[in-house]
């Protein structure tokens, strides 16, 4: 009876483990980051959801979810609460995915990463954008590696949630077609590949229109965010070569000034010019007809000037990465309020403390860094071939592909070195992928069941 009872409390204590230890670290997460940090971005869609209209230089989906929340509770809170719970559950499918203790600390300690936990507290369209893909990935590779049937309740919310993480970053459609993939195969499976193939057809369709038909249907006025990539091309254009490639109505803003571009142009970023406090270059925001002058002018220079585009794109590129550095601060995490007219502040309590300082002080290490990550997608996807059960292999290409293809179209559209969270996803589903290939023979037995 006895043998029998232990017997029965080790059973209990192996199915509740993950949720005890998930549901207590998302409640120490959710104090320690209350309410939610904010970048400048960040307070700039909060601001439109009180007055609209809403603006098309962040896409609208994060927008028109934060202003439905606003409704029940005013403020990042309930955002921070989303992806904390986002985050701790995939935490809790991962866990509960593999009944090995090692797995299960992996996945907890990947979770506790300071690349994770870096943006994770912090409400911004790529901290929602990665973690409904993480929860979304935690959902499908459950469902996969099992063998259990995703129940239309799982493929339903599944699919809104890689959507969702689609639309609220303008580049992150590369990223999303191995997690659409993934989700058709998973949904569909082997045995109705019709369905697999035109599911996935659908989802990338959806992805490519859905913020162009959100855009029309709640009206969004158009900043044109596309001419800070074209302006930050055409100055390292003419940098390079002298021409001056800039469209001739440039000419008609008084404070267009190719000396002081000449002076301040940098590969690594174009926010010193953008944004500058000179009160030159100040046509960033012009209507629609410029906006299609400029990029005629931008399509002409590259193919006039081949390789002085790839040139600068390079230069660009190796700063995005942080191989190369400039004088701006870099942020590696970000846990603070920036300054608003809202009345939203950070109280500082022991467990901001005990979660903030830590990540802090891995700020300088090289898994900080962007370059680490492409460079560990670059030396798992060679080793695919080490995971000899070609079912296991699925989920971890779909991870390295989706992190490579999210990381390296920044070669053509990066304009700024400043911030990890430009490549938050690729981070997480590197790693992920990372436990995945190191816990390959558990998980191989698994699958071979």
């Amino acid at each position: 009876m006895s043998s029998a009872l232990s017997n029965t409390v080790s059973s209990v204590k192996k199915r509740l483990n993950p949720a005890v230890v998930c549901s207590i670290s998302f409640l120490l997460n959710l104090v320690a980051y209350y309410p939610g940090f904010l970048t400048s971005d960040s307070l700039d869609q909060y601001q439109q959801t009180l007055t609209r209209p809403y603006k098309n230089w962040h896409p609208p989906a994060f927008t028109l979810l934060w202003q439905l929340l606003n409704n029940i509770y005013e403020g990042p809170f309930l955002l921070l609460f989303m992806q904390l719970a986002l985050l701790w559950g995939s935490g809790y499918l991962l866990m509960k995915t593999v009944q090995h203790r090692a797995w299960r600390i992996a996945i907890f300690v990947f979770s506790l990463a300071p690349f994770v936990q870096n943006f994770a507290g912090c409400v911004v369209k790529d901290s929602q954008m990665a973690l409904t893909w993480l929860f979304s990935f935690a959902v499908l590779f459950r469902a996969y590696i099992t063998g259990k049937h995703l129940p239309v309740a799982g493929a339903c919310i599944t699919f809104i949630l890689l959507s969702y993480g689609t639309f609220v970053r303008i580049n992150a459609l590369p990223g999303a077609i191995p997690l659409y993939f993934f989700w058709a195969w998973v949904v569909f499976g082997r045995a109705k590949k019709v369905f697999s193939i035109t599911a996935f057809m659908l989802l990338c369709l959806v992805g490519t229109i859905g913020n162009k038909v959100l855009e029309k249907i709640i009206i969004v006025e158009n900043n044109h965010p596309q001419n800070k990539l074209f302006l930050h091309d055409l100055a390292g254009i003419f940098v390079r070569t002298g021409d001056n490639v800039y469209p001739q109505l440039s000419y008609s803003e008084s404070s267009f000034d190719t000396s002081y571009l000449r002076q301040h142009y940098r590969a690594a970023t174009y926010d010193n010019i953008f944004w500058n406090k000179d009160s030159k270059m100040k046509w960033n925001y012009p209507d629609s007809t410029y906006a299609a002058e400029l990029q005629k002018a931008w399509g002409a220079a590259v193919k006039k000037h081949p390789g002085a585009y790839l040139s600068h794109r390079f230069e660009s590129f190796l700063y995005f990465l942080k191989i190369k550095t400039g004088p701006e601060k870099y942020y590696s995490a970000f846990f603070w309020i920036h300054e608003n007219p809202y009345g939203f502040e950070l109280k500082r309590n022991f467990l901001w403390y005990v979660f903030v300082y830590p990540v802090l002080a891995q700020g300088i290490m090289f898994y900080m860094k962007p370059w680490f990550w492409l460079l560990l997608c670059i030396v798992l996807l060679t080793r695919t071939s080490a995971i000899h059960n070609r079912k296991l292999q699925t989920p971890y290409i779909v991870l390295l592909t989706s992190a490579l293809l999210y990381i390296l179209p920044q070669f053509f559209i990066s304009q700024t070195d400043t911030e990890f969270r430009y490549v938050y996803w690729s981070c997480i589903a590197c790693a992920l992928a990372a436990i995945i290939y190191l816990f390959r023979s558990r998980l191989q037995q698994i699958t071979a069941v």
